[in-house]
């Protein structure tokens, strides 16, 4: 029987894969990516979106080493330096852990890690989520998949857009 990790990767792995790069956006403590995907819904190409405002890190795929903490901006502002060389790259696979990790290969030989911390812990909002739409503002059935706080650690589920 699949663990619940391994259905969320296997459900980020289809959702993310192949798509690419297109867009960072910035508010605040939250970074907002956008890949175009090359998947098909009606017969139009879709747009994934990866929102997130926990700590993040862009790291060598095959090693990734130490992700110690750091000042939440100064390595938001090497991500973002970072993240920047990897627009139009392809996304070559992803994988969710337990405690809410998610790992995104980057076909550059980059890895994007997103790790909730104790300081996402008193967050209401998301600290991550990833969702596709065909176009911005879509309302149809679409796969979504996301990592909460549960006042104890993280939860990761997924569902489909109402």
């Amino acid at each position: 029987m699949d663990s619940p990790s391994n259905r969320f990767s296997t459900c980020v792995r289809r959702i993310l894969t192949g798509a690419v790069l297109d867009e960072i956006r910035v508010h605040s403590t939250q970074m907002w990516l956008r890949f175009l995907s090359d998947q098909r819904v009606s017969g139009k190409l879709v747009y994934v979106d990866l929102v997130f405002g926990c700590a993040a890190y862009l790291v060598d795929a095959a090693h990734p080493g130490d992700l110690a903490e750091f000042d939440f901006f100064e390595q938001r502002s090497v991500l973002l330096a970072n993240l920047y060389r990897c627009i139009g790259h392809e996304m070559a696979g992803a994988e969710v852990a337990d405690d809410g990790r998610l790992r995104i290969d980057v076909g550059n030989g980059k890895a994007l890690i997103l790790r909730p911390s104790e300081q996402d812990l008193g967050d209401d909002d998301s600290v991550w989520r990833l969702s596709v739409e065909d176009k911005p503002g879509d309302t149809d059935d679409l796969p979504y998949v996301y990592c909460v706080a549960n006042g104890e650690g993280f939860e990761v589920g997924s569902g489909r857009k109402l």
